[in-house]
């Protein structure tokens, strides 16, 4: 769906069940009245520039599928079923209405593909002028996709309201209209769910099964929190908050995953995915040099950081070359690493620590937060 540069809404509930909703025929319950077209009414729609008031688009063009409307849609709402084509300046609807000057309003509208192919591109339009660029139809034949802008009367008392195809294609530019909606109460749409925290936002790789904590804003009963894209099982509290369960396989992996939470009914996704996060700070010793020194022997190590995240708090606490001890006081403070960054750290022994050219255990002994540094190898001396 293209909409670029306006306010874009999922749509929950039907537009025309408002009391405040100034389009007498919104989710065409009252049928093919209140309003007009240059398109002809027929129950015939396999000819193109043809429109019809029902519930099931296949009785009218056996290339259609039947589907539902909109999720919350009043039981007797209707959609208008249009069989696209012609000139590409054709008004599919109109409908003239009286407003108040210096008034911002919102008009609304719920719209679906009846062929998947060439989507029909739509002007919305209040007198003449276009509210935002082109809108193209969802290339997924009967998911329900939302258009929603402003508009503001300045010293206009009346508003005529259009839609307007500007797809010439005869083949496809099939599509549906429901739940249109124009109120000075910008309650012309349920607004797209927002995400503001995860509780936790983070856990370490390797934990086990957790409970998830979505909060924001316009969460509906049914929505569903998805991990990398996949659902799961979600717990509506309220318009501002969600639970899911999220398994130890989920975060069996360090890495990081996307969550949103997706309007069942429309397919709609969250206008900003969180980022949790799955760290692993993992401290590795990637080499040991042995040196000869004037009293003994010296031994240079370095660090990584091969995790996620910063390691902090690290020391070396015991450094032994066979039963020798460090001749360096330890612990040894190596402060923080970042994660793949590196460091060194020299020890020194005394020369009462072995003899040149014997080979000997080196043990080494540390932490950080979060984890432990252990290190055994077989080192010849110098």
């Amino acid at each position: 769906m293209a909409i670029a540069g306006l306010a874009v809404a999922g749509l929950a509930a039907s537009h025309s069940a408002l009391a405040n909703n100034l389009i007498r025929n919104g989710d065409f319950s009252l049928g093919d009245v209140d309003f007009t077209s240059v398109y002809t009414y027929s129950s015939n729609q396999v000819p193109a520039n043809t429109y019809y008031i029902d519930t099931t688009p296949n009785s009218v063009n056996s290339n259609w599928l039947n589907f539902s409307l909109p999720a919350g849609a009043a039981s007797n709402a209707q959609m208008m079923t249009v069989n696209g084509g012609g000139l590409g300046t054709n008004t599919v609807w109109s409908e003239t209405i009286s407003v108040q000057p210096n008034t911002t309003y919102d008009f609304g509208a719920s719209i679906a593909s009846l062929f998947s192919t060439s989507p029909a591109t739509l002007n919305f339009t209040v007198n003449g002028s276009a509210l935002g660029p082109t809108f193209t139809a969802g290339a997924v034949v009967g998911m329900w996709m939302p258009f929603n802008a402003t508009w503001y009367s300045g010293s206009s008392s009346s508003a005529t309201l259009a839609i307007v195809d500007t797809n010439t294609v005869a083949y496809g530019n099939d599509f549906a209209l429901t739940e249109l909606c124009f109120s000075a109460e910008s309650a012309c749409a349920k607004g797209l769910a927002t995400i503001s925290s995860l509780q936790p936002s983070t856990v370490d790789a390797g934990s086990s099964a957790f409970t998830l904590t979505v909060n924001g804003s316009n969460f509906a009963n049914g929505d569903t929190v998805d991990w990398n894209g996949v659902p799961l099982t979600t717990t509506f509290v309220s318009a501002t908050k969600l639970t899911a369960k999220v398994s130890a396989a989920e975060v069996e992996a360090a890495g990081s995953a996307a969550v949103s939470v997706v309007d069942t009914a429309t397919g709609i996704q969250a206008n900003n995915p969180a980022i949790f996060s799955i760290p692993l700070t993992s401290i590795v010793i990637t080499s040991q040099t042995v040196k000869a020194a004037s009293e003994g022997y010296s031994i240079t190590l370095t660090l990584k950081n091969s995790g996620f995240n910063a390691a902090t708090d690290i020391f070396l606490t015991g450094v032994y070359l066979a039963t020798s001890a460090t001749s360096t006081p330890l612990p040894i403070d190596i402060t923080s690493i970042a994660p793949n960054d590196s460091k060194t750290v020299t020890v020194s022994f005394r020369s009462s620590a072995s003899k040149a050219g014997e080979a000997k255990f080196l043990l080494i002994y540390g932490s950080y937060a979060g984890g432990g540094i252990a290190l055994s190898s077989v080192e010849a001396l110098p």
